[in-house]
C-alpha cells in the first residue's frame, strides 16, 4: 500500500464515522420530536452526545491526516465494545447482537487497515510499542 491508497482509507474511515454520526443525530432528532416513538434513559443520552461528538471529531482528524485521530480511533473502538457489551447485557433485544457483531467485524477491519505500516506512517505512528505513543 502506498501513501495514497493509504489516504483513501483514511477518507472511507472518517466518512463511516461521520455517516454513524449523522444518522445517529436523524434517529435522535426524531425521537426528539416524537416522530419516532422511542424514549432514551439517562446513559442513552450521554451515549448519544458523546459518540456523535467524538464521531465528528474522528471524522475530522482522519479526513485531515491528524496524528492525534489515528491515537483517539484506536483507543475508542475498544471502548465502544466494552459500552456496547453492557448495554446489550442490560437491555437485550432479539437480533440487537447480530447488528453489533457487525459493527464490530467493520471495526476489526477499520483497525486492521489503521494497523497497516503506510497508514501508521501516514499518521506520523512510528513506535506503537512503546507508551510514547500516547502523547500527542
Amino acid at each position: 500500500m502506498d501513501e495514497a491508497r493509504a489516504k483513501k482509507w483514511s477518507r472511507l474511515i472518517s466518512i463511516w464515522y461521520l455517516l454513524g454520526s449523522v444518522i445517529g443525530g436523524i434517529f435522535y432528532l426524531l425521537v426528539q420530536l416524537s416522530i419516532i416513538e422511542e424514549e432514551f434513559s439517562l446513559y442513552e443520552r450521554i451515549d448519544f452526545y458523546v459518540e456523535f461528538i467524538l464521531g465528528l471529531i474522528i471524522f475530522y482528524g482522519l479526513l485531515s491526516i491528524k496524528p492525534w485521530s489515528w491515537k483517539l480511533t484506536v483507543i475508542v473502538i475498544p471502548i465502544k465494545w466494552l459500552f456496547a457489551i453492557i448495554y446489550t447485557s442490560q437491555n437485550y433485544q432479539q437480533g440487537v447482537g447480530i447488528v453489533y457483531a457487525l459493527f464490530i467485524v467493520i471495526d476489526v477491519i477499520i483497525l486492521n487497515l489503521l494497523f497497516m505500516p503506510d497508514v501508521k506512517r501516514l499518521f506520523d505512528i512510528q513506535i506503537w510499542s512503546s507508551p510514547k505513543w500516547i502523547i500527542i
